[in-house]
């Protein structure tokens, strides 16, 4: 009895699972359709097999009107949907797609309808919301689609200005081409990098550090470079420190990492908090300059006799200049420096500093010094500085409506002239003739004539030609004429020339050679006094801080009478840090201070005012405590140091007038 029973109970096991597997199957194949719908369904099939695309979307949209609830709807309305993009119905296929998203489809079918959704999306300008569609699919799709995807997406982010976008798909994208294209795709995505910020560069790398396609080395590079650049030093070491061993003997990329792992060590050796160095040409062609940069500096240091100072020369040379940085960094443990004032030397000393990780603060007057590096400091005018400063108070002070230019055609009057002019143009200013001249040469007649407008001097000969054709009386008509005529015709109301006092002595009395008079100054009202019949008889001179110099009234006073220049350092100033630091040079050095003295000065008793505090104990710590420095008091200030690392103070406007100099104006 026993065996019988325990046949029958197996047997009902057996059948119990073929009924699950049974069903099982019939679920996997999907819901049952009714008649009606099966019709419709193979009806659509047999007319997308036909290519007739009008039949099948007809085909759909009964089944949708007649059978709401079928489980063909998602699908309906995804095939209505492509159907739409075929015919470039941009807007119904959108339409048609939300539609079937809102019909709950499955997973395969989003991914299906998603490239065709993102494409509708992206011609309806809607980028974000067609990024948002596609990208999650994206690695789901097809080889083929993703392709296209890839494209898509790309174009995206270049309609949208999308740099992180553009570089993950530019990178996307490499894997479709053909080796001999890859390189090409790679360069143009290391291109891209150095526009990405630390958070975007992360999220790039922590999607290609993997793909064999593309060097993630380099990324990786970069974000240690923006590391770097922020001061995060730690930071930066450890990405290097990770990056190094993965490269081979012969990679391009190994120089640049272990020349920045030696700047990061070198930002991060120890220093000592009250050592200075200062780098200056003490023998060769600049020995002057640096007699009169020294004397400043020592005359600041009387107060603080804490700071030790140690000086190296660069006897005018650069590759001295970048050797001084070393000896003062590694021997002396300096924790900042002032570089040299020459540009050459300059920039040598910039560039090794900026290598070591050490702030340095120059005097020198090169342009766009401060770009070599983010431990690099200046503290004068440059050119550039001078020439926009000139137009603005030309323009917005004075209230000159017309300004010629003359200058001289070599890189230092080149730079003031194009400040000038890019300056003008901002505030909506004109500027009237620009002309100039050789600068080795002393004869300044024929740029000046035809500035004027005297080159129309030798029109009286044509006149004198058809006179003898008339009569008296027209004769004497046509003489006025001509008279009235050959007038100077000077197209301007003010004239900017950046040079030297000796050249501008000269120019001054070419100008009256022809008859151009200057400009009145009433001193007690401040102003300009003309009529507006001599606005443009009567001109005003320009000048830059070259014309500080009593040469000016070399070929005499009254040409250059009212002329006005800018300068930062002015010593018949009455303010007190002025006259303090005039008389206390003038009567240690027998003599009075030039303006690099004063530079040398202020720069010296800046970094000596941080030194002092001892807090800032690492030279990254004395770079941020210089970014902080605002109004510094002093002959040449007061100082604010910008985020460009340019200390910047008002531009002090002086008059010539009986052979001195007098404040005219403050340009903040």
């Amino acid at each position: 009895m026993k065996t019988p029973m325990y046949g029958l109970v197996l047997m009902l096991c057996l059948g119990s699972l073929f009924v699950s597997c049974k069903h099982q199957q019939i679920d996997e194949e999907g819901p049952k359709l009714s008649a009606a719908e099966q019709a419709l369904k193979e009806k659509a099939m047999y007319a997308l097999g036909r290519g007739d695309h009008a039949a099948e979307e007809v085909q759909w949209k009964t089944l949708l009107r007649a059978h709401p609830n079928s489980p063909l709807v998602a699908h309906a309305h995804i095939r209505i949907g492509l159907l739409r993009s075929k015919a470039k119905d941009w807007a119904g296929a959108h339409a048609s797609f939300v539609k079937a998203k809102a019909s709950h489809p499955s997973r395969e079918q989003l991914i299906h309808m998603s490239y065709a959704h993102a494409q509708a999306l992206a011609k309806l300008k809607r980028p974000k919301e067609a990024r948002e569609q596609l990208a999650p699919h994206l690695t789901k799709l097809p080889w083929r689609s993703r392709k296209d995807a890839v494209q898509l997406l790309l174009k995206i982010a270049k309609k949208s200005k999308d740099k992180l976008g553009q570089t993950m798909w530019l990178a996307s994208y490499i894997p479709f081409v053909d080796k001999d294209q890859q390189y090409t795709y790679q360069k143009k995505v290391i291109a891209l990098l150095p526009s990405l910020n630390i958070s975007q560069t992360q999220t790039f790398l922590k999607r290609f550090q993997n793909l064999r396609t593309f060097p993630a080395n380099i990324a990786t590079y970069q974000l240690a470079r923006l590391y770097y650049d922020r001061d995060q030093f730690k930071k930066c070491y450890h990405t290097l420190a990770r990056l190094a061993p993965k490269l081979r003997p012969n990679d391009k990329l190994k120089p640049f990492v272990e020349k920045m792992l030696g700047e990061v060590r070198g930002a991060k050796r120890p220093a000592e908090v009250m050592t200075l160095g200062v780098i200056y040409p003490m023998t060769g062609q600049f020995k002057a300059i640096g007699k009169s940069m020294r004397q400043g500096i020592e005359l600041a240091l009387v107060n603080y006799p804490q700071i030790r100072v140690i000086y190296r020369d660069t006897g005018s040379q650069p590759h001295r200049a970048a050797q001084a940085v070393d000896v003062l960094v590694k021997e002396y443990k300096a924790i900042a420096l002032i570089g040299p004032p020459m540009p050459k030397t300059a920039t040598a000393a910039a560039k090794r500093a900026q290598k070591i990780g050490v702030p340095l603060i120059s005097i020198t007057t090169k342009e766009k010094f401060t770009q070599l590096g983010s431990f690099i400091f200046r503290n004068n005018l440059t050119l550039s500085m001078m020439g926009r400063g000139v137009a603005r108070y030309a323009f917005q002070a004075l209230k000159l409506q017309r300004i010629g230019i003359l200058y001289p055609h070599s890189k230092y009057g080149l730079t003031h002239a194009n400040a000038f002019i890019n300056e003008a143009k901002k505030i909506g200013a004109v500027v009237g003739s620009v002309m100039h001249y050789d600068p080795a040469s002393a004869d300044f007649q024929f740029p000046v004539r035809v500035l004027v407008g005297g080159q129309y001097a030798n029109a009286h000969l044509l006149y004198a030609h058809q006179g003898k054709k008339m009569g008296r009386h027209q004769r004497i008509k046509l003489k006025k004429k001509a008279l009235k005529m050959l007038k100077p015709l000077v197209p301007f109301e003010g004239l900017f020339v950046p040079d030297q006092a000796p050249v501008i002595s000269q120019i001054a009395s070419h100008l009256a050679y022809y008859n151009v008079g200057l400009k009145k100054i009433n001193f007690d009202l401040n102003t300009m006094m003309y009529s507006s019949q001599e606005r443009f008889r009567k001109i005003q001179l320009l000048g830059n801080n070259g014309w500080y110099h009593q040469d000016l009234f070399r070929a005499g006073e009254r040409y250059v009478r009212g002329g006005i220049f800018c300068v930062r350092f002015f010593r018949e100033s009455f303010r007190a840090s002025v006259r303090g630091f005039v008389d206390a040079f003038t009567r240690t050095y027998k003599n009075p201070p030039l303006h690099i003295s004063a530079y040398a000065y202020d720069t010296m008793r800046m970094l000596a005012s941080i030194a002092i505090t001892r807090r800032s104990r690492t030279r990254p710590q004395f770079r941020k405590a210089l970014l902080r420095i605002r109004h510094f008091g002093g002959p040449t200030g007061p100082i604010t140091m910008q985020k460009n690392r340019e200390a910047i103070a008002p531009l002090r406007f002086v008059i010539a007038y009986k052979k001195k100099f007098r404040l005219h104006g403050v340009l903040r």
